[in-house]
């Protein structure tokens, strides 16, 4: 895990240099970091770069896009972990709800 976190924040600093507004990719690379603290059991620092994720996932995704669920996913995840168990529920119900509309029925 050490070596793989070291890797992502050079990419990471790589990423902020080159794309000074964000990038998608940034946003892959945040939610990345993001779960190696979370494999690290520090929910605080996974929130934290899940959160950037979201948001910048959210500027360059339309509303509903799979990949703003996976982050509410991933921020639910944190919230669970942390005991806050209404406010998980509510993160996971929205980003089913979000992959529901846009799968289409019968998706595999």
């Amino acid at each position: 895990i050490d070596d793989a976190m070291k890797y992502y924040e050079k990419a990471l600093a790589i990423q902020r240099e080159a794309y000074l507004s964000g990038h998608i990719d940034t946003a892959g690379t945040l939610n990345n970091i993001g779960n190696l603290y979370y494999r690290r059991k520090d929910h605080d620092r996974a929130l934290k770069y899940y959160q950037e994720a979201l948001e910048m996932r959210k500027s360059f995704y339309p509303e509903g896009h799979n990949h703003i669920a996976a982050s509410l996913n991933n921020i639910g995840t944190i919230l669970r972990s942390k005991k806050n168990y209404t406010e998980a529920l509510q993160t996971h119900e929205h980003a089913l709800d979000m992959r529901q509309k846009f799968y289409p029925s019968g998706h595999v």
